[in-house]
């Protein structure tokens, strides 16, 4: 109020908005200044914050994965944000790779016959949620052999990809395997394998985290008598 009957001015220091987001939690200072033209007081009074940021809630598909022989399979971990935060998946895996991650798909590739645990997160940026995955990669099913009948390689998967694929292949004999990576002007990007290896199935895993968009050229040679070519799209 004014003694005088004088009009009145409010303003508040600071003006710009105290609260942008969750992160800006704790207690807040604001001051109020009253002025009628010639004088002005102040006072101060302190805002409580709150971190009212509402966790992530995770919904399992199932709590066990069964891949084929060769190791590849797919999992959606569902999750809903009571915030409409937007969320961002990963995992933390043991002897599986984890092939891709686009949004809450996992394309899984297990590199070792038996059972393994993964670890599945989801964050909307100020809390993270995770859960349990096993994944089973079987020995052998009665539709495919330990030794395949003839040496072969299957084109990558998942392609277009971001940031690894998995290729797979197999040998009936004993060989000498050489994976390298090419970009579209042929200059050599990664060796993958250059080594020899026992008749059975393999899976290689390119990580492509530090190699920039574009196309690719996976050249793959079994023993002398055969080479692939395969053509793969790194999309980040």
């Amino acid at each position: 109020s004014d003694p005088d009957g004088d009009i009145m001015s409010i303003s508040f220091t600071p003006e710009t908005p105290l609260i942008t987001g969750y992160s800006d939690s704790g207690v807040k200072n604001i001051i109020v200044i009253a002025s009628d033209g010639s004088a002005s007081d102040t006072a101060v009074f302190s805002v409580h914050v709150l971190n009212s940021n509402r966790k992530p809630i995770l919904v399992k598909t199932s709590d066990t994965l069964t891949t084929a022989i060769s190791g590849m399979a797919n999992y959606t971990l569902s999750a809903s944000d009571p915030d409409y935060d937007i969320l961002r998946f990963w995992c933390k895996n043991g002897k599986t790779t984890i092939a891709s991650n686009t949004d809450s798909v996992f394309t899984i590739a297990s590199t070792v016959a038996g059972k393994d645990t993964l670890t599945l997160y989801a964050t909307d940026g100020f809390d993270t949620v995770s859960c349990i995955l096993t994944v089973y990669r079987p020995n052998t099913t009665p539709s495919e052999r330990l030794i395949p009948v003839a040496s072969f390689c299957e084109n990558s998967q998942p392609n277009p990809f971001n940031p690894s694929t998995v290729i797979r292949y197999g040998l009936a004999n004993a060989e000498h395997v050489y994976v390298d990576v090419r970009d579209i002007k042929g200059r050599q990007v990664a060796v993958l394998v250059d080594a020899k290896r026992q008749a059975g199935y393999f899976n290689v895993v390119w990580d492509a985290g530090k190699a920039p968009s574009g196309l690719y050229f996976i050249s793959v040679r079994l023993g002398k008598s055969y080479h692939k070519m395969i053509k793969t799209l790194l999309l980040k």
